[in-house]
């Protein structure tokens, strides 16, 4: 059957569902559950911090406008830089995720079976270890994109509904 056809493709929604395979999941492990407990806890905490420094930029306690502006603006400023600092170094520690779904036989033939397996353990490994940087990415993006929210898509979306 051609790419357009109908029932192509497994994944297509036309599909008889006989035909459809569910997606095995495993079961979460303790250590997933405290790394997803470790990735709530940071976010709620860095989004609490935001909004506390953006309120109290707000709330004219500083009577210099450039206190105000670089609370309010320099926080934001601040996130988004150290977010991208952190993705940029998460892509390079992980060598650009060029080492993922290798299988030996991908590997040049010059190499030894203990060079193949070792170069394969090394990306796992990197990716292991690099994993609490993706604990601080997400609580650094977290709070600029609940930000975002609020001040534009929110007044887009729901505009009409906001000002009455």
């Amino acid at each position: 059957m051609g790419f357009f056809q109908r029932n192509s493709s497994p994944m297509l929604p036309n599909q008889p569902r006989e035909e459809r395979k569910p997606r095995e999941r495993k079961p979460a492990t303790k250590q997933d559950k405290l790394w997803m407990a470790l990735l709530l806890g940071c976010s709620v905490a860095s989004t609490l911090l935001y909004f506390t420094i953006v309120t109290l930029a707000d709330s004219h306690l500083f009577e210099d406008m450039i206190t105000v502006q670089i609370l309010g603006i320099g926080i934001m400023a601040l996130y988004a830089a150290l977010g991208a600092g952190f993705l940029i170094a998460y892509i390079i520690y992980n060598r650009a995720f060029t080492r993922e779904n290798i299988t030996p036989e991908m590997l040049p033939d010059t190499m030894s079976e203990h060079e193949k397996v070792a170069f394969i353990q090394n990306g796992v490994e990197r990716k292991r270890k690099s994993k609490w940087m993706i604990v601080v990415l997400f609580s650094l993006f977290v709070p600029l994109a609940i930000d975002f929210l609020i001040l534009t898509a929110l007044p887009t979306l729901f505009g009409a509904l906001l000002s009455r």
